[in-house]
């Protein structure tokens, strides 16, 4: 009978999995054990696992259920007698069918773990579970946290550090062996701060049992990750018709999922993509109620409220219209070939930071129209050519306008814009102006 843990979860495999165990999970179901998880309950575990359950469902037949423990436990096909007898205790052992289940494959085997043991089946196991070394020497990882398992980078900085039995005393190195600093007694464990540490960067020097020093090292690199992305306000801006509020990252862009709340956290939105972007419906939003949670690649779980008032104005798809035309030009003040068109305010609706007059998105203007626009000079007939038109990002509302040729004083001018000449934050273009509208038409002073 086994009495050993490390044993113990050594036959367990055997028992459910039909394999030998892997360093990790038989490190991490020994200290299960050492904590007082009983025989059975850890058995149960095994059949409820996902290796388990995908090689052998769990609503396979009894039979079924012993051809398969025969062949985990011992590699062959059961035999008539001894498959009748352990059908006979599946139906005296166990409340239940995976109480009976676990409690047969604890008894097996108890039974092939004999020390006194002749069979030869009792010896082919026997000689299964010596021949596993489970303390091969290696450092590694005791927590591979975040959306991947596997990918080197995690929230916590332990590494379970395995040496031969019977080896006490080692040293370790952070920076690939130039300098040392000895482990604690009896640890086999050592904590990483914060960081990058490339492959060999990591090392751990001990005494073998031959009077010869080994070095273990990390073969791959490793990231210990301990906080969430930061984020804060990028834009408040309301493309299209979705009001969209970004946020850029304080120190990294490693998010993996992130999820939004407008109403405090009493329910959530997920995200989709890696820039946090919620979607917000027209209204006002208190300081505090608009929370953006983020889960990086390490795992790490942070929650970002926004810190001010918001308003989101319904989306407006009415076309831009031109209110008037002024004579100084924001760039170059004083120049006679120069003019500015004002849009209404219609221009920059969407979503609007009440703790800032600035409005970031200007209007647009479609450059491959440009030479259909045009200012006609009026008093004489002439048409001048737009040579550039340029937006003013905190002036969201203004054009500004570097014509062919200088204006005439006490000339009438009226402006020309083609159709989708200039766009609103909501894409939504202009009509054609025509001449001699009331908002475009001005005397040159």
């Amino acid at each position: 009978m086994i009495v050993d843990n490390a044993a113990r979860v050594n036959a367990c495999y055997w028992g459910v999995l039909g394999r030998a165990p892997d360093a990790e999970g038989f490190r991490f179901w020994v200290a299960k054990l050492d904590e007082g998880l009983g025989n059975e309950q850890l058995v149960r575990l095994f059949l409820n696992g996902a290796e388990r359950l995908q090689a052998q469902p769990a609503e396979e037949s009894a039979s079924a259920f012993i051809d398969g423990c025969y062949g985990d436990l011992l590699g062959r096909n059961a035999d008539a007698d001894g498959k009748a007898f352990w059908l006979g205790r599946l139906e005296t052992l166990g409340s239940t069918q995976q109480d009976a289940r676990a409690a047969v494959i604890v008894e097996m085997i108890d039974y092939l773990s004999r020390p006194d043991g002749q069979s030869a089946d009792q010896q082919l196991f026997q000689t299964r579970l010596e021949q596993w070394q489970p303390l091969t020497p290696g450092l590694a990882l005791h927590e591979d946290t975040g959306v991947s398992a596997t990918d080197g980078i995690t929230r916590n900085g332990q590494v379970d550090v395995t040496l031969p039995e019977g080896v006490k005393e080692w040293r370790y190195s952070l920076d690939g062996g130039q300098s040392w600093t000895v482990a604690s007694a009896g640890s086999d464990t050592l904590q990483l701060g914060a960081g990058y540490y490339q492959a060999g960067q990591l090392q751990v020097s001990y005494l073998a049992g031959d009077g010869n020093g080994r070095t273990l090292a990390n073969e791959a690199q490793w990231k210990v990750d301990t906080q969430g992305a930061q984020l804060y306000l990028f834009t408040t801006r309301g493309p299209t018709t979705e009001n969209l509020l970004q946020f850029r990252f304080f120190d990294d862009g490693d998010i993996e999922q992130w999820r939004s709340s407008s109403d405090g956290g009493q329910t959530w939105q997920q995200g989709e993509g890696s820039w946090p972007a919620p979607k917000l419906e027209p209204g006002f939003y208190a300081q505090g109620s608009i929370l953006v949670e983020t889960t990086d690649t390490a795992g790490n779980v942070a929650v970002t409220a926004l810190s001010r008032d918001l308003e989101v104005l319904p989306a407006d798809l009415t076309p831009p219209l031109l209110i008037g035309i002024d004579q100084q030009s924001y760039y170059s003040p004083g120049a006679d070939d120069h003019i500015n068109l004002l849009f209404d305010s219609s221009i920059y609706r969407g979503t609007r930071d009440l703790y800032s007059e600035a409005y970031p998105t200007p209007v647009k203007v479609d450059p491959t129209l440009l030479e259909k626009a045009f200012l006609l000079d009026v008093t004489t007939g002439t048409k001048i050519g737009f040579e550039l038109a340029t937006t003013v990002r905190h002036l969201t509302n203004l054009v500004d306008i570097r014509l062919a040729t200088d204006l005439e004083q006490g000339h009438q001018y009226s402006v020309y814009l083609p159709e989708a000449f200039v766009y609103d934050a909501y894409n939504n273009p202009i009509d054609e102006l025509t001449l001699l509208g009331a908002n475009n038409t001005f005397i040159a002073v």
